[in-house]
């Protein structure tokens, strides 16, 4: 393969940077830093919001990161509160409207059910295979237009149809005057299928075969360890 200069690179977090609800391991720290240190832009793009991004990317000691939540609606430079930008990318504000009462319904539907507290998207958190089943089926039955769906292994994400992660990626690239060329994605699930078709180098964490890209390694520490001795 062709090498190509490394300008931004984007990584999904949960079971791609770091376990779920766990920290990023010091290897993979260091190599985000030292990428950075060479001029390399560093971008989470993930299902979370903002919020939670903000507190993890805190421990990564990166100079100037920027965070893509909720599978591509809002984007935020830096992990200052308040932000120095933070933008909302949807349109889609039927679809948001939509989202807002289908939580009410999915809560009387599952009472008790954790939502994830988001901006713009609605992400239900199932306590077991039934509850997961019964939103689906609830969704199946009743399409809200200007929505997709995500499954994830610990909840379903529910994102307006004008975004994801490539969409996201694809504009911050332009706003940084980064050719796609020298875009890295790096993702294991489905969601990161839309990032990981735009960018010029794309890798998947993991075997998911519903992905697709152009190289793959077991872990992140390996992909990024790849990236450092490309430069």
């Amino acid at each position: 393969m062709e090498s190509r200069p490394t300008r931004l690179v984007a990584l999904d977090l949960d079971d791609t940077l770091a376990p779920i609800a766990k920290p990023a391991s010091m290897e993979a720290v260091s190599c985000l830093r030292a990428l950075e240190e060479r001029g390399t832009v560093i971008a989470l793009c993930s299902g979370k919001p903002l919020y939670y991004l903000t507190g993890f990317a805190r421990q990564l000691g990166l100079s100037r990161p920027y965070l893509i939540g909720e599978n591509g609606a809002t984007l935020q430079e830096g992990v200052a509160l308040p932000p120095k930008e933070r933008l909302v990318l949807t349109k889609e504000t039927a679809a948001i409207r939509a989202l807002a009462k289908r939580k009410e319904e999915l809560a009387d539907l599952i009472p008790g059910l954790y939502f994830q507290p988001n901006d713009c998207g609605l992400t239900p958190f199932p306590t077991s295979k039934e509850e997961y089943d019964a939103i689906l089926a609830f969704d199946d039955a009743r399409p809200i237009p200007g929505v997709k769906r995500y499954r994830q292994c610990d909840s379903i994400d529910f994102a307006p149809q004008d975004v994801d992660k490539g969409k996201a990626l694809a504009f911050l690239a332009k706003r940084l005057d980064i050719p796609m060329e020298e875009v890295v994605a790096i993702g294991n699930a489905e969601n990161d299928a839309p990032m990981l078709e735009v960018a010029g180098l794309s890798i998947k964490i993991g075997d998911d075969p519903r992905l697709e890209a152009d190289l793959s390694f077991p872990c992140v520490e390996e992909a990024l360890r790849h990236l450092l001795r490309e430069e």
